[in-house]
């Protein structure tokens, strides 16, 4: 690449700073050539070595937290989880059996003395009815068939048993 010569009026002030960045072995001439890159660079949008380093650990730590909430809501649940099987279990075991069971036998004698109170009279047996002679006329009958018991009947069998 060819090069040219520019000569450059600097104030005192501007200059120490250029020698403050002046490293061993480095020249006056060098350090501005950096930093007229530099500038260029970034006026024209690239961006710096220290930004793009920033803008990876911005991304690593975002990252970073995003995996340790999630570990940490995932724990927490199943821990929570855990703990709330275990209590349902034990009110299971022990409360409900020890408030429901007597509710329910109390609701059962209720319940049967309703019944039963709702259970249809037995028919009253027919009077005999006197008549004349009946000469025997064959039927066409069916067999007799077995009564079922009623739906009262079965439900307090089932209530009592």
């Amino acid at each position: 690449m060819a090069t040219k010569t520019l000569s450059l009026r600097i104030d005192e002030e501007l200059i120490e700073r250029i020698d403050a960045l002046v490293e061993d072995g480095q020249s006056r001439n060098a350090v501005i050539k950096g930093l007229i890159e530099a500038g260029l660079e970034a006026k024209s949008g690239k961006k710096t070595d220290e930004e793009i380093f920033q803008e990876m650990s911005d991304k690593l730590v975002e990252r970073v937290v995003e995996r340790v909430s999630e570990t940490v809501t995932t724990d927490v649940k199943d821990a929570n989880n855990e703990l709330f099987r275990d209590w349902t279990q034990q009110l299971t075991a022990t409360a409900l059996p020890t408030v429901l069971v007597p509710l329910l036998d109390e609701r059962n004698k209720q319940l049967s003395a309703e019944i039963e109170a709702l259970k249809p009279a037995e028919p009253d047996p027919q009077p005999e009815v006197e008549s004349s002679e009946t000469s025997d006329v064959p039927a066409n009958t069916e067999p007799a068939v077995e009564e079922k018991p009623s739906v009262w009947k079965r439900f307090s069998n089932w209530l009592n048993s």
